[in-house]
């Protein structure tokens, strides 16, 4: 079992042995935040989504998924082209297309799903929804250069033209960074991820906290690691995410062992593969720091929650923090997703729940109730004390009501 905090474990402490003792606090804010998605826990929730974006886009017409991969730039070609060799730079595509076959199988009965059509397939069966599957979404390159081989194809720009045919992107995570890039993209019409979030600007950082990582970062690539074209990851991406199946070269360089320039470097991750060791695949899946109410708490301005007559209910605790998300706006899923650090089907089942008790409109908007709810939430339970005080002597009433009577 792997402790609360990464820079606790043994390897955490062997690479903070890397930093000088002024930097090693701010070396330890960087490994801390890093998130373990396991392999498990990534299949699960693609195949979830996959089928919520395969039911949805239904009534439109038939469906077909594909997998995300990189562009070959030494071959002319355009998009779908499901026969294309792999080469050396495919990874996790392997993954996302055996994903790919497992949920059209068991929606074939349907009739309204394919697993990577050709053109004429897609021509034959009048598909309306292309979804393109990908594993984490940092800088938004690849997604971005492969949808451009798709907007290549005359058949896709025609039916475009006519609007026919809309593409639909799932990914299990996705970056601010990676959203803005791809959501540019005249072919991405929507985006659909598991988790929002996995970078610098969506850690518990203050602005001045993230500039120390950075700068640590580009120090000490410079002077000990790989390559510093990645001392921030690639593309410059800051990704904080690890996904069990691959390691991701958006995480910057300093985390990966390597050839240093002057002195030997003790890389939190091995040199030479992009692979999780299989002891960091047993003890490493699924970290993630435990959730810190008190910071959702105080970065909504709803302090008050954690002190609350609720202060002993997690459930409640995490109700009471949605509301107060949604006190005021954005009220996006992905902002949702980052700030309360839920995954999307926990936040469809909070939100949910909350306007099944009239606490949210459908608009997200707070009610009357949802209101007079975050109020109660953050009030204390009155304790109230008696001021009697015990005695041993006997009690003679001075004065009966009505004893004239008698």
């Amino acid at each position: 079992m792997v402790a609360d905090r990464l820079s606790d474990t043994q390897e955490g402490r062997l690479w903070l042995n890397n930093f000088l003792p002024a930097d090693q606090p701010v070396a330890a804010r960087l490994l801390d935040s890093l998130r373990f998605v396991s392999s498990d826990e990534f299949r699960a929730g693609m195949k979830q989504l996959m089928h919520d974006v395969a039911a949805q886009a239904a009534a439109a017409g038939p469906v077909a998924f594909y997998p995300v991969r990189p562009v070959d730039k030494e071959l002319a070609y355009s998009e779908p082209f499901p026969d294309r060799p792999y080469g050396p730079l495919d990874g996790s595509e392997h993954i996302t297309a055996n994903i790919i076959s497992e949920v059209s199988k068991t929606l074939r009965r349907s009739g309204s799903v394919m697993a990577l059509p050709q053109i004429e397939e897609l021509r034959e069966h009048r598909v309306r929804t292309v979804v393109l599957i990908d594993d984490n979404i940092a800088s938004g390159s690849t997604i971005t250069g492969y949808l451009d081989k798709w907007w290549a194809n005359p058949s896709i720009r025609s039916w475009r033209s006519y609007k026919l045919v809309t593409f639909v992107i799932v990914t299990y995570a996705c970056s601010p960074l990676g959203m803005r890039t791809v959501s540019r993209h005249r072919l991405a019409d929507d985006i659909r991820s598991v988790e929002f979030g996995g970078d610098f600007s969506s850690a518990r950082w203050t602005p001045a906290e993230c500039n120390e990582v950075r700068d640590l970062c580009r120090r000490y690539a410079s002077r000990y690691a790989i390559r510093k074209s990645l001392e921030l990851g690639y593309k410059r991406s800051e990704s904080l995410l690890v996904i069990g199946h691959t390691l991701p070269n958006n995480l910057p360089n300093i985390l990966w062992a390597g050839t240093p320039v002057v002195q030997p470097w003790v890389g939190f991750f091995a040199e030479g593969h992009r692979r999780l060791t299989p002891g960091q695949q047993e003890s490493l899946a699924g970290h993630r720091a435990p959730p810190d109410l008190d910071g959702i708490a105080e970065l909504l301005r709803h302090s008050d929650i954690r002190s609350g007559r609720y202060r002993d209910s997690y459930n409640a605790q995490r109700l009471l923090l949605v509301l107060a998300a949604l006190d005021r706006p954005p009220r996006t899923d992905d902002w949702l997703m980052t700030v309360l650090r839920l995954k999307i089907f926990d936040l469809q089942f909070m939100l949910a729940t909350a306007q099944r008790l009239h606490l949210i409109d459908a608009r997200r908007r707070l009610t009357d109730e949802g209101h007079a709810a975050l109020r109660d939430g953050k009030s204390k339970i009155r304790e109230v004390r008696s001021k009697l005080s015990g005695t041993d002597d006997a009690y003679y009433p001075s004065s009966v009501r009505g004893v004239r009577a008698i």
